[in-house]
């Protein structure tokens, strides 16, 4: 994740450099900016592929292990708690909840780790190329990022009734569908 960020704060130093370079006329160094690029490019592709398999291991055994606990837990539940909550309710969480977790961990896990892993190397990168604009840049941010706030924070309420009343269609469905054979049965349509 590390070198992920280093490579992607790599671009705009190379852009500038390669910028002064060939506007001072100095075509020599064309060839040596292109390969520079496509390294930079090149290794920023394979550390991102890394970053993707070693993040889907690690959230795939997390969410395993939390099924495998997760199940456990009602098979060793009293018949009291298991009577209290419907089997559609139960199969929810097993599926959706965690579902919803695991979907969770990879972008908390993304965002958290590398995405600002990434802003600090191109912050740095910014200051390091323009100190006088990056200031600028930083007192402007934190007002393009209010209403960023308010908008994640409603998506988060519509995220919650969301997986509520999914729990609540599969409990519904699941006991419609697991009562068909007993209504069948008896002719009670």
């Amino acid at each position: 994740t590390a070198c992920l960020a280093a490579a992607t704060g790599a671009y705009p130093i190379v852009i500038k450099q390669s910028f002064d370079t060939l506007l001072k006329g100095n075509q020599e160094m064309l060839p040596y900016v292109l390969a520079a690029i496509a390294i930079i490019t090149t290794s920023r592709s394979l550390f991102l592929y890394l970053h993707t398999v070693v993040t889907s291991r690690i959230v795939q055994r997390l969410t395993t292990d939390l099924k495998q606990h997760t199940f456990a837990h009602i098979m060793h539940a009293d018949f009291a708690r298991l009577s209290r909550e419907t089997p559609g309710r139960m199969m929810s969480r097993l599926t959706n909840d965690v579902q919803f977790i695991e979907q969770g961990l990879m972008a908390g896990i993304n965002t958290a780790v590398r995405d600002a892993l990434s802003i600090l190397v191109l912050i740095g990168t910014m200051i390091y190329l323009d100190w006088a604009m990056s200031l600028v840049v930083l007192g402007i941010y934190p007002l393009a990022a209010a209403p960023i706030m308010i908008i994640s924070e409603r998506l988060r309420k519509v995220a919650r009734r969301t997986q509520a009343e999914l729990g609540q269609m599969t409990a519904e469905l699941s006991e419609k569908l697991s009562g068909v054979r007993l209504i069948k049965t008896f002719r009670l349509e």
